[in-house]
């Protein structure tokens, strides 16, 4: 019974552990960006969250992210993801005008 209890609590913890990113279709040259204005633009952020592996909750879609920041031109696009034993983030930050 111990080794049962083990092995679902391990598979809890392992299954929040993975992420998947499909290619982008659009690319952004960030040679053409000015970032000394970084502060004046625009940001949208779209995140998902995951507990206990559960999930996720949220989006975490590119076009998501420029509806939230009203973003018409879109300059710089980054990921960021964070994972703790029982949750786990993943966002993505867009920049632009």
């Amino acid at each position: 019974m111990k080794k049962i209890i083990l092995v679902i609590s391990l598979l809890f913890i392992v299954t929040g552990c993975s992420t998947v990113y499909s290619p982008a279709s659009n690319n952004v040259n960030i040679n053409e960006v000015d970032f000394s204005r970084i502060d004046e633009m625009k940001q949208g952020i779209a995140c998902s969250y995951f507990i206990f592996g559960f999930g996720p909750f949220g989006e975490t879609r590119l076009t998501q992210a420029i509806k939230n920041g009203s973003i018409k031109k879109v300059k710089a696009v980054e990921y960021e993801n964070a994972a703790y034993p029982f949750y786990s983030k993943s966002c993505i930050c867009v920049y632009g005008d």
